[in-house]
């Protein structure tokens, strides 16, 4: 069995508004507990599956090198929704939700293995935790249409809290807008089993060590190195070692805006070719569209935005291309 902690219910600030000491205190104890291992967020940074972390993002958190940040509006907004979604599910569902809040769970034989479900699931109210079907997860997708399937990074977090805990399922609590939807993610041993050897050595190579991942594309990896070494000292530091990697981003560079000129060429071919008509086909099936769009610039030095007149652009349907 998992190491189950309860949390007592945070209260969550609107723009401007202090936390009170003892929600300071609560969050920098759970900020402290959560760098001591690999938390459910933070799996699918290191696996590079996440949309908002990387290798090196995480290293760097897990090394105390990036401050907390605030909740930014999309993470707000999905906490202040968590009663309605939570009362939601069980209604959806007959089921019930154990804490009534988020609960800090971690694997007993790998501590490093730990997570935050937002709730446990059971089916009854009397039922304990420690008999719990498995863990709540809410999300508010706002704008978003239902998911074909849960998003892979989603999948990671769930399996990644049964492989802390011992269950067998997480729910996945969906506000789609104004559509509500559940989702169920089973057990997989083996991605599990994937996962587990992935993050211990991760925790043994990189964060027990200091020594950082390689660094990525990713824009967690951009931001982090940013936040890092946000000063320039007034020297120079001999990358004599890093000269080929000097030639390659020239390569990359000049390919790029190779490429670049490609397509400009290649979409001004098909728009010069629709003429006046507003959409393409190929053999009956519609490819593209011409959409509206305007283009706005800031000046560096008053800050004044300046909107271009409305422009035509195309708007390429790509899997309707790929099939044909």
């Amino acid at each position: 069995r998992s190491n189950i902690r309860r949390t007592h219910h945070q209260h969550h600030t609107t723009p401007g508004e202090a936390m009170t000491a003892t929600e300071s205190d609560r969050r920098a104890e759970w900020l402290e507990w959560r760098k001591q291992g690999i938390g459910a967020s933070d799996i699918a940074g290191i696996l590079s599956l996440s949309p908002w972390a990387s290798p090196w993002s995480v290293w760097a958190d897990k090394s105390g090198l990036l401050p907390d940040s605030p909740s930014n509006g999309p993470q707000e907004y999905g906490k202040r929704a968590e009663p309605m979604i939570r009362q939601w599910f069980e209604d959806d569902t007959g089921l019930t939700t154990l804490a009534g809040e988020e609960v800090w769970v971690s694997n007993p034989d790998k501590p490093f293995i730990r997570a935050t479900p937002d709730d446990v699931v059971g089916e009854s109210a009397t039922s304990p935790l420690a008999d719990a079907l498995g863990g709540l997860e809410m999300k508010a997708e706002l704008g978003r249409s239902r998911w074909l399937e849960i998003p892979s990074h989603y999948q990671t977090q769930g399996q990644w809290q049964m492989a802390a805990t011992g269950w067998d399922r997480v729910w996945f609590a969906v506000l789609h807008g104004f559509s509500f939807e559940t989702y169920v993610l089973e057990r997989d041993q083996s991605d599990i089993d994937f996962m587990v050897k992935r993050a211990e050595q991760f925790w043994t190579d990189h964060v027990l060590t200091g020594d950082p991942p390689p660094v990525d594309g990713h824009d967690a990896t951009t931001e982090a190195l940013a936040v890092v070494y946000p000063d320039a000292r007034d020297e120079a530091a001999d990358l004599t070692d890093h000269a080929e990697t000097f030639k390659a981003l020239i390569r990359a560079k000049a390919a790029k805006k190779t490429i670049e000129t490609e397509v400009k060429s290649l979409s001004n071919e098909i728009r010069a070719a629709m003429g006046e008509c507003h959409s393409a086909e190929v053999d009956g099936r519609a490819v593209a569209t011409l959409g509206q769009q305007t283009r706005k610039t800031t000046c560096k030095h008053c800050g004044a935005v300046d909107e271009s007149n409305p422009f035509k652009v195309l708007r390429e349907k790509a899997k309707e291309i790929e099939s044909l």
